[in-house]
């Protein structure tokens, strides 16, 4: 049985774990086509990557540009606009979208590595 902690505290040498655990997180489909698109190629040219292959990849080429990706994808209103302008939780029903799951196995140290990027950039992903 593994020893529980809190959150917010830190991972030290003694709590790391080199097993793998489970991990889902939500993706819009616009991310989830780029996923299978970069899959089936690898797939094609007869690699069978695993899904946290994919992840890890999309993850280290994007390091140091994290704010920048996820500012660059939020709403921004129209020029002028002093009501109505695009807001956390604020959609109209017609702009609903479906999301797709990845599911992997990072270790207990990358996927708190994972929460932590999501926090810090606020990028909205699930977990």
């Amino acid at each position: 049985m593994r020893e529980l902690r809190p959150v917010d505290q830190p991972v030290t040498s003694a709590t790391v774990s080199t097993h793998t655990i489970q991990a889902s997180y939500g993706v819009r489909p616009d991310v989830w086509d780029r996923y299978d698109k970069l899959r089936k190629r690898l797939l094609y040219q007869g690699t069978k990557p695993f899904n946290g292959d994919i992840v890890y990849a999309a993850l280290n080429a994007a390091r140091g540009r994290y704010d920048e990706i996820v500012a660059a994808r939020r709403p921004q209103p129209e020029p002028g606009q002093l009501f109505g302008a695009p807001a956390p939780g604020r959609r109209r029903s017609a702009d609903a979208q479906h999301r797709y799951q990845i599911t992997f196995r990072p270790t207990p140290r990358e996927k708190e590595m994972i929460h932590r990027l999501k926090e810090e950039n606020g990028s909205g992903l699930g977990s």
